[in-house]
């Protein structure tokens, strides 16, 4: 069995960052948020991914937030939220078998009426 958890971060949340367009007609990105960390591979953004209770009406399943600093936290100050995801899981095991599906098709071929 697999799981995905497909994910979208809407990063103009993050407290600070702002869009502009450069001179060729490019859009970029600025984030100068003290959350953010580059290294020499990459810049890294830490993020908790947490559960939610239950469903939103898009069907959402998890709710993604900036990582908190201990300061923060203590100061009971409010998560920043900047995305939502789901989960898919393939390859259950309730999958129709083939059985069933001979069963109708046997069904389908006596029968010569043919409704359109």
């Amino acid at each position: 069995m697999s799981t995905i958890h497909p994910l979208k971060i809407d990063l103009l949340k993050i407290p600070g960052a702002r869009k502009f367009q450069a001179k060729d007609g490019s859009w970029h990105l600025a984030i100068p948020h003290p959350s953010i960390f580059i290294g020499e591979k990459g810049a890294y953004l830490d993020c908790d991914l947490t559960e939610r209770k239950e469903k939103d009406r898009f069907e959402n399943t998890h709710n993604i937030a900036m990582v908190q600093t201990k300061e923060a936290r203590q100061a009971k100050d409010p998560k920043v939220y900047i995305g939502n995801g789901k989960t898919l899981t393939f390859g259950t095991s309730s999958a129709p078998s083939a059985a069933p599906r001979q069963a109708a098709q046997a069904q389908d071929d006596d029968d010569d009426f043919v409704p359109f």
